[in-house]
């Protein structure tokens, strides 16, 4: 009878512990985007390097043309100026908008900026 308490409560304490410890699923890192590499892992760094400078040129450009507005006002110039020299512009400011209802619901949340 003994025995069989002790056996009862250690499986219960040993299933506790288990479940206590079962994987749940993971956040992504904090200030790390997801698909963003080092330049210097990618096959051509040089030309990675220079696609990067590209880009934050073109966000500088962006965030200057952009300069006097606030809110939802701003996210729309923003948008429309990243997207100005894409391929298929109404496409790309679809994902912007999309992207930055995410945000908005995520600031909803009390998530995080990102």
């Amino acid at each position: 009878m003994n025995a069989r308490l002790i056996i009862g409560s250690l499986l219960l304490a040993a299933s506790t512990t288990l479940l206590a410890q079962s994987p749940t699923q993971p956040s992504p890192p904090q200030g790390k985007r997801e698909g963003a590499r080092p330049c210097a892992q990618e096959p051509d760094p040089a030309k990675c390097e220079a696609r990067r400078k590209e880009k934050r040129e073109h966000m500088k450009a962006a965030r200057e043309a952009c300069k006097g507005k606030n809110g939802p006002e701003r996210g729309a110039c923003m948008s429309q100026q990243m997207c100005a020299k894409a391929s298929d512009p109404a496409a790309c400011q679809a994902r912007g908008k999309a992207r930055m209802e995410k945000r908005h619901e995520m600031r909803e949340k009390g998530g995080s900026k990102t």
